[in-house]
C-alpha cells in the first residue's frame, strides 16, 4: 500500500513474500503504530538497520501472528497488502480455490493411474508384457516382438 493510504491504528494484511497471493502461508495482521517514515537498510552479514528518515519507505507496526505475542517492528509499506479483514478473506478464498484445484488434479492423476493399472492387467492376461511409460502415465510400452507375436496369433 502507499504510505498516504495508511492510518495510525489501522489493521492491514502483512506479507513480505513477493508471491503472497499464491503461497500457502497465511499473512499476519499489522496494526500501524506511527505514520512517521522509517528507512530499512538491509545487510546480509549483520542485522538490518532501521532509522527514522524523511524519505524512508518503512512503517512502524505491531505484528500479530496467530499463537504468538504481538511484536513491534518496521516493515516496508509495500508489504502491507490491504485492509486486514477484506484482504484476509480474499487470500483465504484464493487459497481454498488453489487447494481445490490441486485436489482435483490429484484425483485425476489417481484415476489415470488406476486406468493404466487396469489396462496392464488386461494386457498381461492376454500374454503381453507391457510396462508403464515413465514420462507419460497414460501410455503403456510393449516391445515390437511381443506386439508382432500377438498380432500374428490373433490373425491366424
Amino acid at each position: 500500500m502507499r504510505r498516504a493510504e495508511l492510518q495510525v491504528g489501522g489493521e492491514y494484511y502483512y506479507d513480505r513474500s513477493p508471491n503472497w497471493m499464491t503461497t500457502l502461508y497465511t499473512g499476519s495482521k499489522a496494526i500501524v503504530v506511527s505514520d512517521e517514515p522509517w528507512r530499512i537498510i538491509r545487510n546480509s552479514f549483520t542485522a538490518d538497520r532501521i532509522t527514522k528518515a524523511p524519505s524512508g519507505n518503512g512503517v512502524l507496526v505491531d505484528i500479530h501472528d496467530p499463537g504468538q505475542p504481538p511484536h513491534r517492528t518496521v516493515v516496508q509499506a509495500s508489504q502491507l497488502r490491504g485492509p486486514w479483514e477484506e484482504t484476509s478473506r480474499k487470500v483465504d478464498k484464493w487459497r481454498r480455490a488453489r487447494q481445490e484445484k490441486a485436489h482435483q488434479e490429484h484425483e485425476e492423476r489417481n484415476r489415470q493411474h488406476r486406468l493404466r493399472d487396469i489396462y496392464m492387467v488386461q494386457a498381461n492376461a492376454l500374454g503381453l508384457n507391457v510396462t508403464p511409460d515413465l514420462n507419460d502415465p497414460n501410455r503403456l510400452t510393449i516391445t515390437t516382438n511381443d506386439l508382432s507375436t500377438y498380432l500374428s496369433s490373433i490373425t491366424h
